[in-house]
């Protein structure tokens, strides 16, 4: 819609195609990464992913090339994926404001690519 995409219902006239959001999320291809580890983990999971889910949703009502592709838990920790960069930092600074702790960011400009790993 005018040049953005939009959660709106498309015009009667317009094409149908897939966002590249919904295109990232069936290639399970991420633009983001947001490892969350550390032992605050482990008393604090439900507040910590409740965190996340609202970062993702407020940024998804906003941007809706913005999006998290899958939640999973790793070795000591869970890994979020996400359909752009920006909400990968989003949640990480999201997580960092919310319980301090430390946040790493990695940005891979040659691969539109960001990683973001906070522990606590």
């Amino acid at each position: 819609m005018r040049g953005r995409w939009s959660w709106a219902p498309a015009a009667a006239e317009a094409g149908r195609t897939l966002c590249p959001a919904c295109q990232r999320i069936e290639d399970n291809f991420p633009a983001g990464y947001v490892t969350i580890k550390g032992a605050f983990l482990a008393g604090h999971r439900d507040e910590i992913l409740n965190v996340v889910m609202a970062r993702a949703e407020r940024a998804r009502e906003e941007h809706p090339l913005q999006r998290i592709i899958g939640m999973q838990d790793v070795h000591r920790g869970v890994l979020v994926t996400t359909t752009d960069g920006h909400l990968a930092r989003g949640i990480g600074v999201a997580l960092r404001d919310a319980f301090n702790g430390e946040l790493d960011l990695t940005f891979s400009k040659d691969e539109n690519l960001v990683r973001a790993t906070w522990s606590r």
